[in-house]
């Protein structure tokens, strides 16, 4: 039985890596937490409908809600695609997954438990590095979320501690500060830094867990290295 309102809309923007997609949704269907739904919003590639629909069934019969939408156009960045994911939650927390990272099986389960214990506005985890050599892989370190480590996010990889895969956030939380785009549509790099800079700045409360509940692939064609050129958005619905 599919669950009408979930207590977390998990939100995954793709473009153009079916098969990435793929990996990350089982990522999803492998959580032992199961009060949640995907909204999985292409970003006008039209190449997430297959491999959501091939995998439709298990999430019917796992009880989990699969929504796939796609961007009439391309956005040019993540922003975009996250902030109508967000419109269409039912959840009353939001989490997110690049659709070329995936979640460990303890991921949402961690972060639901410490928000709710701690009464925090966001949480966010740590996460495992691998890149392609056999050397590339290690975990990030912990750094207590504050406004001069919020600062510290584009001073070094040392200080990268947050990353759109680790946040869990309460929706009523963040659109009642920012309102229907809580991600800045304007920008083109780094938009969860600076929505981290940005809230703590407005004073929405965070809360790092010291634990890794992700991994986060480093592929050659990483947003960071390569981004599509974008354009005025439309949404088909």
């Amino acid at each position: 039985m599919l669950l009408e309102w979930p207590k977390v809309s998990v939100i995954i923007s793709t473009y153009k890596r079916p098969e990435m997609l793929k990996r990350a949704l089982k990522s999803c269907l492998n959580q032992r937490y199961k009060d949640f739904e995907v909204l999985v919003v292409d970003d006008g590639s039209d190449t997430a409908g297959k491999p959501c629909e091939e995998m439709l069934p298990e999430f019917e019969a796992a009880g989990i809600r699969l929504v796939a939408m796609n961007l009439a156009e391309n956005s040019g960045y993540q922003c975009v695609p996250k902030n109508v994911g967000i419109s269409y939650a039912r959840g009353a927390y939001i989490a997110y997954l690049d659709d070329d990272n995936e979640f460990d099986p303890w991921h949402l389960q961690t972060l639901v438990d410490d928000i709710e214990k701690m009464g925090t506005d966001a949480v966010y985890s740590r996460w495992r590095y691998r890149g392609e050599g056999p050397t590339d892989e290690y975990d990030t370190p912990f750094y207590a979320m504050n406004k001069a480590s919020a600062k510290g996010l584009t001073q070094g990889p040392m200080f990268n501690f947050v990353d759109t895969s680790s946040i869990l956030h309460s929706k009523a939380a963040f659109v009642g500060v920012f309102g229907e785009n809580i991600w800045n549509q304007e920008a083109r790099r780094f938009g969860d830094w600076e929505l981290v800079a940005r809230s703590i700045t407005d004073g929405l409360r965070w809360r790092g867990v010291d634990k890794v509940t992700f991994t986060y692939w480093w592929h050659g064609e990483n947003l960071q290295i390569t981004r599509p050129a974008g354009s005025s958005v439309e949404v088909s619905r």
